[in-house]
């Protein structure tokens, strides 16, 4: 399985839809998982893992056959030392949530551990930061948080930061950004895109070595929205194998008058800008079990 595979979840969206209509049983000891086909990979590019969440809400997850998820470790906003300091510590409490649930998770580092995980009838888990802040201006800090198990990091949250310019602000990325985007490719660390705003997404899409992902965006020719993405950019990310997951936050998408044809049109109109295969799901958040 090569990277594209690796992040491609076309299925995602239909699995966030079946999730809420999965029964739950819980007198069962292993969730019997939802059957996409032996060569379907079903993962959310952006979902929660919460541990609030209660066991019925962690077995219908595998129920609904979803493979793999990445999940956002903590508050993106802060910075200096206590950006630093929460990306650490919220990385560790998670490692002990997984720990404690050898049953249902795998934290996943690598295809291998994907591959290990759905053989297993787990989740496979991976880890995101939504901002570089906890990295400051230090290419070391990469190297440290990827020995911890970090393998996906956004440049930038919705303003600017030593790296580049979100989707608040107007800018592109920085001299520092450069050298980030090479460290992280070094590392085959994912490059995220998402938050950023159009000009940080050409100019990283095209100094990156490896393929990008937006994780959770939606089409600006769809609904025009700081947060959306223009044609131009899904084209170039398709142009250099990157991945787009389309997203079903209210705030990107037109309102739906009688009927849900607007929410379709967006990963329709992303798949028809990117071509075959660039564009998948990334939700934003997971479904809610009814």
């Amino acid at each position: 399985m090569d990277r594209r595979t690796f992040v491609l979840a076309a299925a995602a969206s239909a699995a966030a839809t079946r999730l809420g209509a999965q029964s739950v049983s819980p007198a069962s000891s292993q969730p019997q998982r939802a059957s996409s086909g032996a060569n379907t990979l079903v993962f959310d590019a952006m979902g929660e893992l919460r541990p609030e969440y209660t066991d019925d809400i962690l077995r219908a997850m595998l129920r609904s056959g979803m493979d793999a998820i990445t999940i956002t470790l903590c508050d993106p906003k802060p910075e200096g030392d206590e950006a630093l300091a929460l990306a650490v510590d919220s990385l560790i409490e998670h490692d002990k949530y997984l720990a404690s649930r050898p049953d249902l998770f795998v934290k996943a580092t690598s295809v291998a551990d994907l591959d290990r995980a759905r053989r297993a009838g787990k989740l496979a888990v991976f880890y995101l930061y939504q901002n570089t802040v906890q990295f400051g201006t230090s290419l070391d800090r990469v190297d440290f948080f990827h020995r911890l198990g970090l393998r996906s990091c956004q440049l930038t949250y919705n303003t600017k930061n030593h790296v580049g310019v979100g989707c608040w602000e107007q800018g592109g990325i920085t001299p520092f950004g450069r050298e980030l985007i090479a460290r992280m490719n070094q590392r085959r660390m994912l490059i995220d895109l998402s938050h950023a705003n159009a000009q940080t997404m050409r100019e990283t899409i095209a100094e990156s070595k490896q393929p990008v992902i937006i994780s959770h965006t939606a089409c600006m020719a769809v609904h025009e929205n700081r947060r959306n993405t223009p044609d131009d950019v899904l084209k170039a990310m398709a142009a250099r194998g990157g991945v787009v997951g389309v997203c079903q936050m209210r705030p990107f998408r037109p309102r739906s008058v009688g009927g849900g044809t607007p929410g379709l049109l967006r990963p329709h109109h992303a798949r028809h800008q990117g071509g075959r295969c660039g564009a998948c799901g990334g939700s934003g958040a997971t479904a809610t079990i009814a």
